[in-house]
Protein backbone atom coordinates (compact mmCIF):
# COMPACT_ATOMS: atom_id res chain seq x y z
CA UNK A 1 0.00 0.00 0.00
CA UNK A 2 1.51 3.33 -1.06
CA UNK A 3 1.58 6.27 1.32
CA UNK A 4 -0.69 9.19 0.40
CA UNK A 5 1.10 12.03 -1.34
CA UNK A 6 1.51 15.41 0.25
CA UNK A 7 -0.94 18.11 -0.69
CA UNK A 8 0.43 20.59 -3.25
CA UNK A 9 0.71 24.37 -3.23
CA UNK A 10 2.22 26.84 -5.70
CA UNK A 11 3.59 30.24 -4.73
CA UNK A 12 3.14 32.60 -7.68
CA UNK A 13 4.85 35.98 -7.80
CA UNK A 14 6.55 38.59 -9.96
CA UNK A 15 10.28 38.07 -10.34
CA UNK A 16 10.76 41.76 -9.53
CA UNK A 17 9.36 41.04 -6.05
CA UNK A 18 11.80 41.85 -3.24
CA UNK A 19 11.77 42.40 0.51
CA UNK A 20 9.20 40.88 2.82
CA UNK A 21 7.01 39.06 0.27
CA UNK A 22 10.05 37.35 -1.28
CA UNK A 23 11.37 36.28 2.14
CA UNK A 24 7.91 34.97 3.03
CA UNK A 25 7.84 32.78 -0.11
CA UNK A 26 11.33 31.42 0.53
CA UNK A 27 10.67 30.44 4.15
CA UNK A 28 7.11 29.20 3.70
CA UNK A 29 7.95 27.00 0.70
CA UNK A 30 10.95 25.58 2.56
CA UNK A 31 9.09 24.55 5.72
CA UNK A 32 5.61 23.59 4.46
CA UNK A 33 6.67 20.01 3.51
CA UNK A 34 7.09 19.36 7.25
CA UNK A 35 3.34 19.96 7.56
CA UNK A 36 2.24 17.78 4.63
CA UNK A 37 2.40 20.35 1.82
CA UNK A 38 4.67 19.89 -1.20
CA UNK A 39 5.51 23.26 -2.74
CA UNK A 40 6.67 24.80 -5.99
CA UNK A 41 7.55 28.42 -6.74
CA UNK A 42 6.57 29.99 -10.07
CA UNK A 43 8.01 33.41 -10.97
CA UNK A 44 6.73 35.57 -13.80
CA UNK A 45 9.23 37.62 -15.78
CA UNK A 46 12.92 37.48 -16.54
CA UNK A 47 14.42 40.80 -15.44
CA UNK A 48 15.77 39.82 -12.04
CA UNK A 49 16.73 42.52 -9.51
CA UNK A 50 20.38 42.54 -8.49
CA UNK A 51 19.43 41.22 -5.05
CA UNK A 52 17.45 38.28 -6.48
CA UNK A 53 19.12 34.97 -5.52
CA UNK A 54 17.61 31.80 -6.99
CA UNK A 55 19.78 29.65 -4.71
CA UNK A 56 17.77 30.91 -1.71
CA UNK A 57 14.84 28.72 -2.80
CA UNK A 58 14.82 25.15 -1.54
CA UNK A 59 11.53 24.35 -3.32
CA UNK A 60 11.57 23.70 -7.10
CA UNK A 61 11.60 27.03 -8.93
CA UNK A 62 10.11 27.74 -12.36
CA UNK A 63 10.89 31.07 -14.01
CA UNK A 64 8.63 31.55 -17.03
CA UNK A 65 10.11 32.74 -20.33
CA UNK A 66 9.66 36.35 -21.28
CA UNK A 67 6.11 37.13 -22.42
CA UNK A 68 5.09 40.08 -24.55
CA UNK A 69 1.31 39.65 -24.36
CA UNK A 70 -1.13 39.02 -21.54
CA UNK A 71 -2.43 35.90 -23.29
CA UNK A 72 1.02 34.36 -23.59
CA UNK A 73 1.86 35.26 -19.99
CA UNK A 74 -1.31 33.56 -18.70
CA UNK A 75 -0.66 30.48 -20.82
CA UNK A 76 2.91 30.05 -19.60
CA UNK A 77 2.13 30.60 -15.94
CA UNK A 78 -0.97 28.42 -16.20
CA UNK A 79 0.98 25.56 -17.74
CA UNK A 80 3.45 25.55 -14.82
CA UNK A 81 0.59 25.43 -12.30
CA UNK A 82 -1.49 22.83 -14.13
CA UNK A 83 1.49 20.50 -14.60
CA UNK A 84 2.12 20.52 -10.85
CA UNK A 85 -1.55 19.68 -10.15
CA UNK A 86 -1.67 22.19 -7.29
CA UNK A 87 -4.59 22.31 -4.85
CA UNK A 88 -3.88 25.88 -3.73
CA UNK A 89 -2.16 28.77 -5.51
CA UNK A 90 -0.80 31.47 -3.21
CA UNK A 91 -0.53 34.78 -5.07
CA UNK A 92 1.94 37.43 -4.05
CA UNK A 93 1.09 41.13 -4.70
CA UNK A 94 0.86 41.43 -8.48
CA UNK A 95 -1.77 41.22 -11.21
CA UNK A 96 -0.13 38.25 -12.94
CA UNK A 97 -1.46 35.84 -10.33
CA UNK A 98 -5.06 36.95 -10.82
CA UNK A 99 -4.69 36.93 -14.62
CA UNK A 100 -3.46 33.34 -14.66
CA UNK A 101 -6.13 32.11 -12.24
CA UNK A 102 -8.88 33.63 -14.42
CA UNK A 103 -7.28 31.92 -17.41
CA UNK A 104 -7.15 28.54 -15.65
CA UNK A 105 -10.75 28.74 -14.48
CA UNK A 106 -12.12 29.91 -17.82
CA UNK A 107 -10.26 27.14 -19.67
CA UNK A 108 -10.99 24.59 -16.90
CA UNK A 109 -7.35 23.52 -16.68
CA UNK A 110 -7.10 23.59 -12.89
CA UNK A 111 -9.23 23.21 -9.79
CA UNK A 112 -6.68 24.88 -7.51
CA UNK A 113 -8.11 27.34 -5.03
CA UNK A 114 -6.59 30.82 -5.12
CA UNK A 115 -5.33 32.44 -1.91
CA UNK A 116 -4.49 36.10 -2.59
CA UNK A 117 -2.19 37.83 -0.09
CA UNK A 118 -2.23 41.43 1.11
CA UNK A 119 1.23 42.41 2.38
CA UNK A 120 0.83 46.18 2.71
CA UNK A 121 -1.67 48.70 4.08
CA UNK A 122 -1.26 50.73 0.90
CA UNK A 123 -4.75 51.82 -0.33
CA UNK A 124 -3.97 50.55 -3.83
CA UNK A 125 -3.65 47.03 -2.41
CA UNK A 126 -7.19 47.16 -1.04
CA UNK A 127 -8.44 48.28 -4.45
CA UNK A 128 -6.58 45.38 -6.04
CA UNK A 129 -8.30 43.01 -3.62
CA UNK A 130 -11.68 44.53 -4.43
CA UNK A 131 -11.18 43.82 -8.14
CA UNK A 132 -9.98 40.27 -7.48
CA UNK A 133 -12.66 39.17 -4.99
CA UNK A 134 -14.55 37.17 -7.64
CA UNK A 135 -11.63 34.85 -8.34
CA UNK A 136 -10.05 34.47 -4.88
CA UNK A 137 -11.27 31.65 -2.67
CA UNK A 138 -9.78 33.53 0.29
CA UNK A 139 -7.47 36.42 1.13
CA UNK A 140 -4.65 36.39 3.66
CA UNK A 141 -3.44 39.57 5.38
CA UNK A 142 -0.39 40.17 7.53
CA UNK A 143 -2.07 41.91 10.46
CA UNK A 144 -5.42 41.85 12.24
CA UNK A 145 -6.34 45.43 11.28
CA UNK A 146 -5.99 44.52 7.60
CA UNK A 147 -8.19 41.44 8.05
CA UNK A 148 -10.92 43.59 9.62
CA UNK A 149 -10.59 46.28 6.97
CA UNK A 150 -10.90 43.75 4.15
CA UNK A 151 -14.06 42.30 5.66
CA UNK A 152 -15.59 45.74 6.34
CA UNK A 153 -14.69 47.51 3.09
CA UNK A 154 -15.17 44.59 0.69
CA UNK A 155 -18.40 42.84 1.75
CA UNK A 156 -17.88 39.99 -0.73
CA UNK A 157 -14.73 39.04 1.22
CA UNK A 158 -16.52 38.87 4.57
CA UNK A 159 -15.81 35.45 6.02
CA UNK A 160 -13.01 34.86 3.50
CA UNK A 161 -10.30 37.11 4.98
CA UNK A 162 -7.73 35.39 7.20
CA UNK A 163 -4.65 36.27 9.16
CA UNK A 164 -1.26 35.00 7.96
CA UNK A 165 1.89 35.09 10.05
CA UNK A 166 5.30 35.92 8.63
CA UNK A 167 7.79 33.16 9.57
CA UNK A 168 11.07 34.48 10.96
CA UNK A 169 14.10 32.94 12.67
CA UNK A 170 14.14 33.53 16.43
CA UNK A 171 16.78 32.76 19.03
CA UNK A 172 16.12 29.55 20.94
CA UNK A 173 17.08 31.24 24.20
CA UNK A 174 16.55 34.83 25.41
CA UNK A 175 19.36 37.15 24.27
CA UNK A 176 21.96 37.88 26.92
CA UNK A 177 24.08 40.55 25.23
CA UNK A 178 21.63 43.46 25.14
CA UNK A 179 22.09 46.38 27.48
CA UNK A 180 25.82 45.95 27.83
CA UNK A 181 27.96 49.00 28.36
CA UNK A 182 29.35 50.93 25.41
CA UNK A 183 27.79 52.74 22.46
CA UNK A 184 24.12 51.98 21.85
CA UNK A 185 23.94 49.87 18.68
CA UNK A 186 21.23 51.16 16.31
CA UNK A 187 20.15 49.61 13.01
CA UNK A 188 17.90 50.38 10.06
CA UNK A 189 17.10 47.37 7.86
CA UNK A 190 15.04 47.83 4.71
CA UNK A 191 14.72 49.50 1.35
CA UNK A 192 16.48 52.86 1.11
CA UNK A 193 13.60 54.80 -0.39
CA UNK A 194 11.88 57.98 0.70
CA UNK A 195 8.50 56.86 -0.65
CA UNK A 196 6.76 54.86 2.08
CA UNK A 197 10.04 54.15 3.97
CA UNK A 198 10.87 57.87 4.62
CA UNK A 199 14.56 57.04 5.08
CA UNK A 200 15.57 60.73 4.97
CA UNK A 201 13.82 61.08 8.35
CA UNK A 202 16.80 59.22 9.82
CA UNK A 203 19.07 62.27 9.39
CA UNK A 204 17.23 64.59 11.82
CA UNK A 205 17.10 61.77 14.38
CA UNK A 206 20.88 61.37 14.15
CA UNK A 207 21.29 65.15 14.42
CA UNK A 208 19.29 65.22 17.67
CA UNK A 209 21.14 62.24 19.14
CA UNK A 210 24.46 63.98 18.50
CA UNK A 211 23.17 67.21 20.02
CA UNK A 212 22.18 65.31 23.17
CA UNK A 213 25.55 63.61 23.46
CA UNK A 214 24.20 60.07 23.02
CA UNK A 215 26.96 57.55 22.38
CA UNK A 216 25.79 55.32 19.51
CA UNK A 217 26.79 53.41 16.40
CA UNK A 218 24.29 53.28 13.54
CA UNK A 219 24.27 50.41 11.00
CA UNK A 220 22.20 50.79 7.82
CA UNK A 221 21.45 47.58 5.88
CA UNK A 222 19.72 47.76 2.52
CA UNK A 223 19.79 49.49 -0.82
CA UNK A 224 17.42 51.53 -2.92
CA UNK A 225 16.90 54.60 -5.07
CA UNK A 226 17.58 57.11 -2.27
CA UNK A 227 20.74 55.63 -0.82
CA UNK A 228 22.95 58.47 -2.10
CA UNK A 229 20.55 61.11 -0.75
CA UNK A 230 20.60 59.40 2.65
CA UNK A 231 24.39 59.11 2.65
CA UNK A 232 24.68 62.83 1.88
CA UNK A 233 22.09 63.78 4.51
CA UNK A 234 23.82 61.77 7.22
CA UNK A 235 27.25 63.04 6.22
CA UNK A 236 25.93 66.60 6.57
CA UNK A 237 24.78 66.07 10.17
CA UNK A 238 27.47 63.70 11.46
CA UNK A 239 31.12 64.75 11.44
CA UNK A 240 32.16 61.38 12.88
CA UNK A 241 32.33 58.79 10.08
CA UNK A 242 32.61 55.94 12.60
CA UNK A 243 29.11 56.72 13.89
CA UNK A 244 27.30 55.53 10.74
CA UNK A 245 28.06 52.49 8.60
CA UNK A 246 26.33 51.49 5.35
CA UNK A 247 26.35 47.73 4.67
CA UNK A 248 24.38 47.86 1.42
CA UNK A 249 22.15 44.95 0.44
CA UNK A 250 22.89 41.66 2.27
CA UNK A 251 21.48 38.15 1.78
CA UNK A 252 18.82 37.46 4.38
CA UNK A 253 20.88 35.15 6.58
CA UNK A 254 23.71 37.71 6.72
CA UNK A 255 21.25 40.51 7.48
CA UNK A 256 19.86 38.51 10.41
CA UNK A 257 23.40 37.97 11.73
CA UNK A 258 24.01 41.73 11.64
CA UNK A 259 20.64 42.29 13.36
CA UNK A 260 21.60 39.95 16.19
CA UNK A 261 24.54 42.24 17.06
CA UNK A 262 22.34 45.34 17.53
CA UNK A 263 20.33 46.83 20.41
CA UNK A 264 17.66 49.02 18.77
CA UNK A 265 15.84 48.89 15.41
CA UNK A 266 14.67 52.15 13.78
CA UNK A 267 11.85 52.13 11.23
CA UNK A 268 10.33 55.46 10.16
CA UNK A 269 7.89 54.36 7.42
CA UNK A 270 4.48 55.88 6.75
CA UNK A 271 3.10 52.78 4.94
CA UNK A 272 3.70 49.16 5.96
CA UNK A 273 1.89 45.87 6.28
CA UNK A 274 3.97 44.14 8.91
CA UNK A 275 7.68 44.53 8.15
CA UNK A 276 9.67 41.31 8.26
CA UNK A 277 12.63 43.44 9.38
CA UNK A 278 10.66 44.32 12.52
CA UNK A 279 9.80 40.67 13.24
CA UNK A 280 13.35 39.49 12.54
CA UNK A 281 14.79 42.17 14.81
CA UNK A 282 12.46 41.32 17.70
CA UNK A 283 13.23 37.62 17.21
CA UNK A 284 16.88 38.48 17.89
CA UNK A 285 15.98 40.56 20.95
CA UNK A 286 16.47 43.93 19.22
CA UNK A 287 14.15 46.58 20.67
CA UNK A 288 12.01 48.38 18.05
CA UNK A 289 11.60 52.15 18.02
CA UNK A 290 9.24 52.54 15.08
CA UNK A 291 6.35 54.51 13.64
CA UNK A 292 2.93 53.73 15.03
CA UNK A 293 1.31 52.05 12.03
CA UNK A 294 -1.37 49.33 12.32
CA UNK A 295 0.89 46.41 11.43
CA UNK A 296 3.52 47.59 13.90
CA UNK A 297 1.11 48.69 16.61
CA UNK A 298 -0.06 45.08 16.96
CA UNK A 299 3.44 44.12 18.14
CA UNK A 300 4.34 47.14 20.26
CA UNK A 301 3.28 47.21 23.90
CA UNK A 302 4.51 50.70 24.73
CA UNK A 303 7.55 50.60 26.96
CA UNK A 304 7.42 46.81 27.14
CA UNK A 305 8.17 45.33 23.70
CA UNK A 306 9.12 48.62 22.00
CA UNK A 307 8.10 52.20 21.32
CA UNK A 308 5.61 53.33 18.66
CA UNK A 309 5.84 56.98 17.64
CA UNK A 310 4.17 59.39 15.18
CA UNK A 311 5.51 59.55 11.62
CA UNK A 312 8.11 62.31 11.28
CA UNK A 313 8.53 62.89 15.05
CA UNK A 314 12.34 63.04 15.11
CA UNK A 315 12.42 64.59 18.59
CA UNK A 316 10.33 61.76 20.07
CA UNK A 317 12.49 59.15 18.37
CA UNK A 318 15.57 60.80 19.87
CA UNK A 319 13.89 60.90 23.32
CA UNK A 320 13.22 57.17 23.32
CA UNK A 321 16.66 56.22 21.98
CA UNK A 322 18.34 58.44 24.58
CA UNK A 323 16.22 56.78 27.29
CA UNK A 324 17.37 53.32 26.21
CA UNK A 325 20.98 54.51 26.02
CA UNK A 326 20.93 55.70 29.64
CA UNK A 327 18.68 52.98 31.11
CA UNK A 328 20.28 49.66 30.16
CA UNK A 329 18.09 47.71 32.59
CA UNK A 330 15.03 48.90 30.64
CA UNK A 331 16.73 47.92 27.40
CA UNK A 332 17.39 44.40 28.72
CA UNK A 333 13.80 43.95 29.90
CA UNK A 334 12.35 45.17 26.60
CA UNK A 335 14.77 43.00 24.65
CA UNK A 336 13.58 39.86 26.42
CA UNK A 337 9.89 40.80 26.04
CA UNK A 338 10.34 41.48 22.30
CA UNK A 339 12.07 38.15 21.77
CA UNK A 340 9.45 36.23 23.76
CA UNK A 341 6.56 37.70 21.74
CA UNK A 342 8.08 36.68 18.40
CA UNK A 343 9.22 33.29 19.64
CA UNK A 344 5.65 32.42 20.59
CA UNK A 345 3.92 33.74 17.46
CA UNK A 346 6.21 34.22 14.44
CA UNK A 347 8.98 31.67 14.99
CA UNK A 348 9.35 29.84 11.68
CA UNK A 349 7.90 26.48 12.76
CA UNK A 350 4.93 28.09 14.54
CA UNK A 351 4.08 30.53 11.74
CA UNK A 352 4.37 27.97 8.92
CA UNK A 353 2.25 25.56 10.94
CA UNK A 354 -0.52 28.18 11.00
CA UNK A 355 -0.09 28.72 7.25
CA UNK A 356 -0.45 24.96 6.65
CA UNK A 357 -3.73 25.00 8.60
CA UNK A 358 -4.95 27.90 6.45
CA UNK A 359 -4.03 26.05 3.25
CA UNK A 360 -5.93 22.99 4.49
CA UNK A 361 -8.97 25.22 4.98
CA UNK A 362 -8.62 27.03 1.64
CA UNK A 363 -8.29 23.73 -0.25
CA UNK A 364 -11.84 22.88 0.80
CA UNK A 365 -13.47 26.20 -0.15
CA UNK A 366 -15.76 26.52 -3.20
CA UNK A 367 -14.29 27.25 -6.60
CA UNK A 368 -15.52 30.28 -8.56
CA UNK A 369 -18.08 29.55 -11.24
CA UNK A 370 -16.31 30.06 -14.60
CA UNK A 371 -19.60 31.29 -16.06
CA UNK A 372 -19.60 34.17 -13.58
CA UNK A 373 -16.14 35.40 -14.62
CA UNK A 374 -15.84 38.16 -17.25
CA UNK A 375 -15.90 37.08 -20.88
CA UNK A 376 -12.63 38.87 -21.52
CA UNK A 377 -10.05 38.08 -18.84
CA UNK A 378 -7.13 39.90 -20.48
CA UNK A 379 -6.36 43.60 -19.94
CA UNK A 380 -7.55 45.62 -22.91
CA UNK A 381 -5.09 47.82 -24.76
CA UNK A 382 -5.13 49.69 -28.06
CA UNK A 383 -3.83 46.57 -29.84
CA UNK A 384 -6.77 44.43 -28.74
CA UNK A 385 -9.28 47.20 -29.48
CA UNK A 386 -8.06 47.23 -33.08
CA UNK A 387 -8.19 43.43 -33.24
CA UNK A 388 -4.48 42.88 -33.87
CA UNK A 389 -3.48 39.20 -33.65
CA UNK A 390 -1.55 38.10 -30.56
CA UNK A 391 1.63 37.52 -32.56
CA UNK A 392 1.54 41.12 -33.83
CA UNK A 393 0.95 42.43 -30.29
CA UNK A 394 3.96 40.47 -29.07
CA UNK A 395 6.20 41.85 -31.81
CA UNK A 396 5.13 45.41 -30.99
CA UNK A 397 5.67 44.93 -27.24
CA UNK A 398 9.03 43.29 -27.87
CA UNK A 399 10.12 46.17 -30.09
CA UNK A 400 9.18 48.67 -27.40
CA UNK A 401 10.81 46.56 -24.64
CA UNK A 402 7.44 46.05 -22.92
CA UNK A 403 7.88 42.73 -21.16
CA UNK A 404 4.71 41.64 -19.35
CA UNK A 405 4.76 39.91 -15.98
Amino acid sequence: MTAPRNRRAVFLFDIACTGGPLTFVQRASQYLPRFGWETRVVAAGSRRPRSWDASAFTAPLTVTPTAYSAIRLAQRLGRAIAEFDAEVVVGMPNESSVLVMRHLYRTRQSRARFLDVLHSDNPSEYERMRGNADVAAAVGAVNDDAVSRLANEIPSLSGRAYRIWYPVPALEEPPDDKGREGPLRLIYLGRLAQQYKRVLDLAPIVRQLLARGVDFRFSIVGDGPDRKRLEDALAAVSRSPEKVRFFGWLPNDEAVRVLAEQDVLLLVSDVEGQPIALLEAMGQGVVPVVTQLPGMRALIAEGETGFGLPVGAADQFADRIAELATNRDLLRRMSRASWELIYNTHRTAAAVGKLAELLDNVAGLPLPDPKQLPESIYPECICTRFGLPVIVQEVLHWYRGKELR
